[in-house]
Parts: structure tokens; sequence; C-alpha cells
């Protein structure tokens, strides 16, 4: 699956997990980790499966932590005296 590493910052391709322990294992371990943690077990506990559930938390990450911030913004404009 395509695996977004939130420590790294990048995109990569690793073996889908199989249970609980191995996404909650991919996860962790960086700061602000302990919100996407919650998130999956609240998503699980709602009957996604592993898969969807680590999808949709890694998913929402991605939204709030673009990769382009200045993406939209305007420039100031530039004054000539």
């Amino acid at each position: 699956m395509h695996w977004y590493d939130p420590e790294a910052g990048k995109v990569e391709e690793v073996g889908t997990p199989s249970t609980d322990e191995e996404a909650l294992g991919m996860l962790s371990g960086y700061p602000g980790s302990g919100r996407l943690v919650e998130r999956y077990v609240v998503l699980r506990e709602e009957g996604l499966g592993v898969k969807q559930a680590l999808a949709f938390v890694v998913h929402r990450l991605r939204m709030f932590r673009p990769r382009h911030p200045n993406l939209g913004r305007t420039r100031e404009p530039r004054r000539f005296s």
C-alpha cells in the first residue's frame, strides 16, 4: 500500500498491516501521533477494517499537513520607490 510516513514527510510503498498492532506501530513514534492513534482506535471500534481505518487517518493527516504550504497564498505587493 502507499503509505505517507509522517515522520519522514514522504510517500513510500509498504506492506499492508494485517493487525491492529502493526497499524498502531506505523502510526506511532513522532510528535502528535497520539491523536492519530486515538482516531484509529475510534474508527476500528466503529467497524472499519485495519487498512480502511489506517488509510482514513493518514489521508486526514495529509489534508492538514500540505506539501506546498504557500499554495494559494498571494504574495505581498512589491513596492518600488
